[in-house]
């Protein structure tokens, strides 16, 4: 008797749970049941698409499959949490940009590890730290920028001829040391020159095993959970990967504390004469740490290896992966080589950067589409108020994220 009335009680509780999860959640499943969309099972909702699938190329090949059979936006289950993909609407895709309410990541950012750069950030930090560090971005210094760009570029160009009538070849190795160099040239004011040697090669492959691990891990919803990842033999070798990526943060940094110190007698110098000195983004981090006890070692170590991380993965990826549908596409391989050697497109000198913008989005229009099939986004909605993309709010409570499938395809 006992047992039946046990049995009793946890129904009954398991039926009010859902019931009161259901309720709290009801403009939540509104607004996804007004949502284009595959069919959702109960609980699953469509993880069972993805079951089986073990690669990146198996997933995309999942939303090529389903996704020009719905219009946008589109609403996706995954367990408990919405997501609504933009297919090619650019009116939703420019509210995505434009709202404030957007400005979160979806939690599988926090995957990267560097909860405190710019690239996971919660969005009141995010956008007061970027803020501060813009200054670091100013037109003045993408200007001075420049000169190093050219230089890596060439040293990458010219490391290239090797391979000519070669073959097939791998060229997100050279491009990723290019890129590297680039960053710490501009970025820190040190110049690593990979280029000329093979000693960052182990740190480059560490920071490719590094990403290929986390993208697994955000595919594969079972790892989701941290107890259950630190279990798999992936965990380890991710933490390996960590380990080299900021054991390299870590030297620079003690390198940049150095340099930091010797620099600032100067710069106080410049200031007497009433001129804000034009500070790089490492310069820029160690003074706002200075006035600003909340900036601990590991804030700064987060934001360098967030600069680092991020602009290998976007640059590097996606320079190769251009290079890569250039290939594939001679057409418009030709197109985007006439183009950039045309001399209406090219400009002999680069003293006004404005101009190298202008004339790149006002001209070379193929070679920026070229660019926009490769990039990607993903952002988890703040607010309640409504959003033009679906006739219901959605909260940040409700776990609902926007995220682009395609777009300019």
């Amino acid at each position: 008797m006992l047992q039946l009335v046990l049995v009793y009680v946890c129904a009954f509780l398991a039926l009010a749970t859902v019931v009161c999860v259901r309720w709290k959640r009801r403009k939540l499943y509104a607004a996804a049941s007004s949502m284009d969309g595959p069919p959702c099972l109960p609980l699953l909702g469509h993880v069972y698409l993805i079951f089986g699938k073990r690669s990146g190329e198996d997933i995309l090949q999942v939303l090529d499959r389903y996704a020009p059979k719905y219009n946008s936006p589109i609403g996706m289950w995954m367990g408990p949490k919405l997501i609504v993909g933009i297919k090619d609407n650019p009116e939703y895709f420019q509210t995505v940009l434009n709202s404030p309410h957007l400005l979160d990541k979806m939690e599988q950012y926090n995957f990267f590890r560097i909860v405190n750069g710019l690239f996971a950030a919660p969005g009141h930090m995010w956008k007061n730290e970027r803020k501060l560090l813009n200054r670091s971005f100013s037109p003045t210094m993408l200007t001075s920028f420049v000169d190093t760009f050219n230089d890596k570029d060439f040293i990458m160009v010219d490391s290239l001829r090797k391979f000519v009538g070669k073959g097939e070849v791998d060229l997100h190795l050279p491009i990723a040391k290019c890129t590297i160099d680039s960053i710490f040239g501009t970025a820190f004011g040190k110049d690593l020159n990979t280029q000329g040697h093979d000693g960052a090669d182990e740190y480059l492959h560490s920071m490719d095993t590094f990403f290929s691990l986390v993208f697994k891990r955000i595919l594969h919803v079972e790892r989701y959970p941290e107890h259950v990842y630190r279990l798999t033999k992936d965990f380890q070798t991710e933490t390996n990967c960590v380990n080299i990526i900021r054991g390299m943060s870590h030297d620079l940094m003690q390198q940049l504390k150095l340099n930091s110190k010797k620099n600032r007698a100067q710069q106080q110098k410049e200031d007497a004469c009433g001129r804000k000195p034009n500070l790089n983004f490492a310069e820029s981090l160690f003074e706002i740490a200075e006035h600003n006890p909340r900036w601990q070692e590991k804030h700064i170590r987060d934001h360098i290896d967030t600069i680092i991380a991020a602009g290998h993965d976007t640059t590097a990826t996606t320079m190769s992966n251009l290079l890569l549908m250039l290939a594939i596409h001679q057409d418009v391989q030709e197109a985007v080589y006439q183009e950039v050697m045309s001399p209406s497109s090219w400009l002999p000198t680069f003293h006004l950067l404005s101009c190298v913008m202008v004339t790149f989005s006002g001209r070379m229009t193929v070679f920026a589409k070229s660019i926009s099939h490769t990039l990607a986004l993903c952002r988890s909605c703040t607010n309640s108020n409504e959003l033009p993309i679906t006739s219901w709010p959605l909260k940040n409570s409700e776990y609902s994220s926007v995220a682009r499938i395609a777009f300019n395809r």
